[in-house]
């Protein structure tokens, strides 16, 4: 029986004859043969594409002032950071990988590369002494994505706004993400719980 070159299907070409119990089964048998052989080729697909449906995306914002605690003054000691708490996840978007035990964390349950936003706004009024303020990402507690050093100016009340973007990799079960902010003002200052610049976002951009 000669195939169709189009589709390799056992099926008469070029013949108007009225198809016999023969040629339908085969016909019924390559049609399986062929699903079969696709379905294989999906399920072999690599998991950073058949994971991409079920990755997405998260943010979180602060609802609350949060007071940050000194650093030893210009340089006097080892910066202390702190971590930043949040208080809800946005509803539009992942909200399972955000937990109110642990308000300063982002754990997402797919492994690999995320982009993470984050950005504060410091409260200047409460202490506009010229001093630096900074701002990291961390997973598990551990620097990873860099961090943001900002000099704060004397006299100037305005808030000041401080964001940062960068890259980490995740093991989709443990590990967690964190934003934490660090000031050597020689005394506390407030963080603002503005809803654009007091959050953070975690992407996920694929697989290692």
């Amino acid at each position: 029986m000669a195939e169709t070159p189009l589709y390799q299907l056992r099926f008469p070409t070029g013949d108007d004859t009225p198809n016999v119990p023969r040629d339908l089964f085969n016909l019924a048998a390559d049609v399986e043969s062929k699903l079969g052989a696709l379905w294989a080729t999906v399920n072999a697909l690599p998991t950073s594409i058949t994971d991409a449906n079920a990755a997405s995306a998260v943010k979180i914002r602060t609802n609350a002032t949060q007071s940050i605690p000194t650093s030893p003054v210009n340089g006097s000691g080892t910066a202390v950071w702190y971590p930043v708490t949040f208080a809800a996840a946005n509803a539009l978007w992942e909200t399972s990988w955000f937990n109110a035990t642990y308000p300063s964390r982002i754990t997402p349950n797919v492994a690999g590369i995320y982009t993470v936003c984050v950005g504060v706004e410091w409260n200047i009024a409460s202490n506009n002494t010229a001093a630096t303020r900074g701002l990291r990402v961390t997973v598990n507690g551990t620097v990873f994505g860099g961090q943001s050093m900002l000099p704060g100016v004397s006299g100037d009340y305005t808030p000041e706004f401080q964001t940062l973007t960068c890259a980490v990799a995740v093991n989709g079960s443990s590990d967690y993400i964190q934003a934490e902010v660090t000031q050597c003002s020689g005394v506390s200052v407030t963080l603002n719980p503005t809803q654009t610049l007091g959050s953070m976002s975690a992407v996920w951009n694929g697989h290692l």
